[in-house]
């Protein structure tokens, strides 16, 4: 990433946002990702997004889906 704070390249999302406190990795399932080889994002919203907003959580995704995940252990 380009180092920018994620709250701070989405405001819009971070203000509806039930994840305000939590890091990338923290809203991984990473169950998921063990079981199927897949990442599912638990981005909980306050709210339905409006339009406009689905295409900010789709770039949003598409930035956290380029992070390199290194397994602990």
């Amino acid at each position: 990433m380009d180092g920018q704070v994620l709250k701070e390249k989405f405001p819009r999302l971070f203000i509806i946002s039930q994840c305000k406190d939590s890091m990338v990795g923290d809203i991984i399932d990473w169950e998921v990702i063990t079981s199927r080889g897949s990442r599912i994002w638990n981005l909980g919203w306050h709210r339905e997004r409006f339009e406009w907003e689905k295409h900010l959580e789709e770039q949003l995704l598409n930035l956290i889906c380029k992070v390199h995940w290194i397994e602990e252990g």
